[in-house]
């Protein structure tokens, strides 16, 4: 907890394991992790509501800013680049569409851009449900161990837990 009693990391601590989960799947622990947390409107006193952290992976980097003050509708988006293709998912929440851009066809998609309609799924239903499975020995977990611990661990650097 910070100095106000507050869980050190606010409104990152609280929502950004989610995409920390996608970030490390995709490329794994991250060598560093900076951050930046911030109390830009002392309401509550101390309570940090705009974040930003980058995760240095390498050749990549990634970064994740969550802000609690941001306007409705809500502009949060998943990005991905690498050097033969990008794509973007927006709104993240709701799931709508998916802006695909490809250097060459593959995988059944065109070279270029291509917008993907994605169908919205209820949240965490079938998260819950397949870790049921698990806990009852029914199938095997979707992620090891040691990817949950490089999460939980990758959260608690960014929040300054954690030596980053």
């Amino acid at each position: 907890m910070d100095r106000c009693g507050l869980i050190r990391g606010g409104i990152f601590y609280d929502l950004a394991g989610h995409m920390i989960d996608q970030i490390v799947w995709l490329l794994g622990r991250p060598e560093r992790v900076s951050s930046f947390m911030r109390s830009s409107t002392a309401n509550p006193p101390g309570f940090v509501d705009n974040s930003l952290a980058v995760f240095e992976h390498g050749q990549a980097l990634a970064f994740l800013d969550i802000a609690a003050m941001e306007a409705r509708p809500m502009a949060r988006r998943f990005e991905v680049y690498g050097t033969k293709g990008s794509a973007i998912m927006e709104p993240f929440e709701p799931a709508e569409t998916l802006r695909l851009c490809l250097d060459e066809p593959r995988d059944g998609f065109p070279a270029g851009a291509s917008i993907l309609k994605l169908e919205d799924r209820p949240r965490y239903v079938a998260g819950l449900a397949a870790f049921v499975k698990d806990v009852r020995r029914e199938k095997t977990p979707d992620r090891s161990l040691d990817h949950e611990l490089h999460v939980q661990e990758t959260l608690l650097r960014a929040t300054g837990s954690l030596p980053g």
